[in-house]
């Protein structure tokens, strides 16, 4: 009995200064800690329609940790790129189309990452909508002009991401993805589907 005492009255600074510790943690920081935003994500996407040209995509992502880096996680992402179009609008007024459209693509979902400390893998799945303008006919009296108009579509993404951490809060990524639009308007009369890439620096809040 007197042993353990001694190993308890021993051991009790020990534990009364991790407890300490971890009080003095704040609210925000336990959950800054699981909170990852890219500093810089810019990449390339492919547009496998006939009608759109290829084009810089810029992300921007918000990413929440359940437990650790090894674990679930959910993002959210905003992300924008630019494609030249030519499209055939299949009346008597003209016969083709030509112009830039923007698009944006507001997306959310979850995953999973597995690795070590250092190289690390995660497969994600997300849903949203991609919100782009699309050309119009207006006719005022005996004047055709071309306005463009605002349209979106249901579309979704799936996403490799290989990632080199240099601390336990920073890392290199690198994600592949395929995006997909499922109904056949506008711009993906034959083709809804789209690769790319993008590279970029992700950090921790704190």
């Amino acid at each position: 009995m007197y042993k353990y005492l001694t190993l308890f009255f021993t051991l009790l600074p020990v534990l009364s200064s991790f407890a300490q510790q971890d009080s003095t943690e704040t609210f925000e920081e336990k959950v800054g800690r699981q909170i990852f935003l890219p500093s810089l994500q810019i990449g390339y996407i492919f547009n496998q329609a006939n009608n759109l040209t290829s084009g810089i995509i810029i992300n921007t992502s918000l990413e929440y940790r359940v437990r650790n880096n090894n674990d679930i996680f959910f993002r959210a992402n905003y992300d924008t790129y630019n494609s030249d179009y030519i499209i055939t609008p299949g009346n008597a007024l003209t016969n083709v189309i030509e112009g830039t459209a923007s698009f944006t693509d507001l997306l959310i979902g979850s995953g999973y990452r597995f690795g070590d400390s250092q190289y690390r893998i995660y497969l994600m799945a997300q849903a949203g909508v991609k919100l782009y303008n699309f050309p119009e006919f207006v006719q005022e009296n005996n004047t055709i002009s071309i306005v463009q108009g605002q349209r979106n579509i249901f579309s979704t993404r799936a996403t490799v991401g290989f990632e080199y951490y240099i601390n336990e809060k920073s890392a290199f990524s690198l994600d592949i993805l395929q995006s997909q639009v499922w109904r056949s308007q506008d711009f993906w009369i034959d083709n809804g589907s789209a690769l790319g890439f993008t590279l970029g620096y992700i950090t921790s809040l704190y």
